[in-house]
């Protein structure tokens, strides 16, 4: 679904209009933009090419300036909230939780993460330097269910260190977000003053958690998630399926 949505959207890049450049470090990036008209022949093609997936019990409309997906179950709620912190902000002065993202693998897992979500899309990045375009994506969601997580990190801390199969879900979460799985370690993007940061460090005991600066990136060591059976859980939370594989390779290895 999201390789196909991605696809349909890089199909319609010649129809975009540079607006702007940007720099990200010492990388350059040309903005383009569609314009209206164009973003709804895109968005009814989109549609017209999801359509099959309604006998899965997948709804797909075009609400104003967006798609709307409908799905009939949602994943567990500690998975939404770390995927939220890992890769979504909240709108200011809203309950309106937002993502962006040019990633295929990241845009189905948001997707499926939550019973009802809604795309908007009108911009493409280029980099000057590579030539590669990546289509962006936000999706935007209402998740009064993980709101008090979200608003109240100690209440988070409290009910992930209770439960561990609540703490599973949550690092799968942050795993499908911006996460990594090496042979000796889990990578997780965050940094210190990050309230993803605040939680990883509460719930993963010290002797296994190392944080790089350089990087902004903890790693929590795969001795710790065998030592409770956290790997073993882990695969049946994370969506990724690169990131799945790799979960069974280590398992097998045990």
């Amino acid at each position: 679904m999201a390789n196909l949505i991605t696809n349909t959207a890089l199909s319609y890049y010649e129809k975009a209009v540079l607006e702007r450049t940007r720099k990200l470090g010492d990388r350059v990036y040309g903005v383009l933009k569609l314009s209206e008209e164009v973003r709804m022949k895109l968005y009814e093609e989109i549609v017209e090419k999801l359509s099959k997936y309604s006998e899965y019990g997948v709804k797909i409309k075009i609400t104003g300036s967006r798609i709307e997906f409908q799905f009939q179950e949602e994943v567990p709620k500690f998975y939404r909230v770390g995927l939220y912190m890992s890769e979504g902000t909240k709108i200011k002065n809203s309950n309106t939780l937002i993502f962006s993202t040019s990633i295929p693998e990241t845009l189905y897992c948001i997707l499926r993460a939550f019973k009802t979500s809604s795309i908007y899309f009108e911009y493409y990045f280029k980099s000057f330097k590579t030539g590669k375009i990546s289509p962006i994506f936000n999706i935007t969601v209402k998740d009064y269910e993980i709101l008090e997580y979200i608003n109240n990190v100690h209440l988070l801390i409290n009910e992930l260190n209770r439960v561990l199969l609540f703490k599973a879900q949550f690092l799968a979460g942050t795993i499908d977000g911006d996460g990594a799985i090496d042979n000796d370690s889990v990578r997780i993007s965050t940094h210190p003053g990050d309230k993803l940061f605040e939680v990883i460090r509460n719930i993963i005991p010290e002797e296994y958690l190392r944080y790089y600066s350089s990087k902004y990136m903890v790693r929590i060591s795969t001795v710790y998630l065998r030592k409770l059976e956290l790997l073993r859980l882990l695969l049946h939370y994370v969506l990724t399926f690169k990131k799945r594989k790799r979960l069974e390779e280590l398992l097998r290895r045990m």
